[in-house]
């Protein structure tokens, strides 16, 4: 009885950890979180693909370090299984903000829908009334609950998401560069809104920083005089105004 309930409370424990795991990997990666999102949202097979490639070299990775007879052998397998799930928390977060984009606008579920929670540039349809953390929160909500499913949770949605996050998330160098980017830029500008755009050299998400305002129209031009829109010709004039107007403007 004693090992069901501390497996129980582990389980909560992992239940509600979860969220807050996506949520804080959003904070401090939001770049390689939306690159992660653009990729799922727009080749998800390829995705997939490429999560399969990856878990494949990492499990085999990790199984040849953990039978090693060393211990220090072994502490570096484990290291690498930690440190993999931490790759895959990346996809897992841009699944997450993909969701939460579909879930704002839910009149336009696809790929032309464009436009996450915290990007809706390219979303439409009838809006919801939740805030894009919140819906963040209900995605990440939503994963957990469908991966703990018994039978096809487990050995349906759960391999099959961790796969897809972990072929979604950017490269290891591109998210250690993607962190000292989002720290100096919010180090040096924290209130300054940030948008994020694909790049379609490398697929990833290249920030631009602009606000924009839509509360105000633009001011109209002053309009132009009869004197600026028909200007007198001076092919008509006498020869000495012509010669007054050469030493004039000369």
């Amino acid at each position: 009885m004693a090992d069901v309930q501390a497996a129980f409370g582990i389980l909560l424990a992992l239940g509600i950890a979860f969220p807050g795991l996506l949520v804080a990997v959003r904070l401090l990666l939001p770049r390689a979180v939306a690159t992660s999102s653009a990729r799922i949202e727009a080749h998800p097979a390829r995705s997939f693909g490429r999560g399969l490639l990856r878990a494949g070299l990492a499990g085999l990775a990790i199984f040849a370090f953990l039978a090693a007879a060393a211990g220090p052998i072994q502490l570096v397998g484990a290291l690498l299984g930690f440190a993999t799930l931490a790759w895959a928390a990346v996809g897992a977060a841009g699944l997450a903000d993909m969701m939460s984009g579909r879930m704002l606008t839910p009149g336009s579920a696809g790929p032309a829908a464009g436009g996450t929670a915290f990007n809706p540039t390219a979303s439409h349809g009838p809006t919801s009334s939740l805030g894009p953390w919140q819906a963040f929160a209900l995605s990440a909500v939503a994963l957990e609950l469908a991966a703990v499913f018994p039978a096809v949770g487990w050995f349906v949605i759960l391999p099959f998401l961790l796969i897809l996050c972990l072929g979604a998330a950017p490269r290891p160098m591109r998210l250690s560069w993607t962190f000292a980017r989002t720290a100096g830029a919010s180090a040096m500008s924290p209130t300054t809104p940030s948008v994020t755009g694909r790049s379609e050299a490398g697929g990833f998400e290249a920030p631009r920083s602009e606000a924009v305002r839509f509360d105000s129209a633009p001011a109209p031009a002053a309009p132009l005089n009869s004197t600026q829109l028909d200007p007198a010709p001076i092919v008509d004039a006498p020869p000495s105004d012509l010669r007054r107007r050469r030493e004039l403007s000369s």
